[in-house]
């Protein structure tokens, strides 16, 4: 019985997204961008990758990061939360994984 349980905790684990790149936010919690495909409400949005927020004390938000359609040295996330305002910041502005720079060139669109 005991490995049934384990095997079915396991079953129903989801595999944790690679955070590639990361930045403070406003409530001192971070912005972080991972290399997984963004799935919104069973919604596949296929121009994205999932972007998740958090600060102590607050629940996590999700959305959509992928390069800004006006200036491609820009990420545009776009918030699930429509009381969060969708954002743009200088890619500058996140801490990135070295090996981050293939997913920006072979996998993510253009977004906003």
């Amino acid at each position: 019985m005991k490995k049934l349980v384990l095997i079915a905790a396991l079953i129903s684990t989801p595999a944790m997204a690679e955070s590639i790149a990361w930045v403070e936010n406003q409530a001192g919690g971070n912005i972080v961008l991972t290399n997984e495909p963004c799935i919104l409400d069973g919604k596949n949005f296929e121009e994205g990758r999932k972007a998740i927020t958090y600060a102590s004390g607050m629940p996590e938000k999700k959305g959509c990061w992928g390069i800004y359609k006006r200036n491609n040295k820009m990420i545009a996330i776009v918030w699930q939360d429509r009381g969060m305002t969708d954002r743009v910041f200088d890619m500058d502005d996140f801490e990135w994984k070295s090996n981050a720079g293939d997913l920006l060139r072979n996998g993510s669109k253009e977004i906003m």
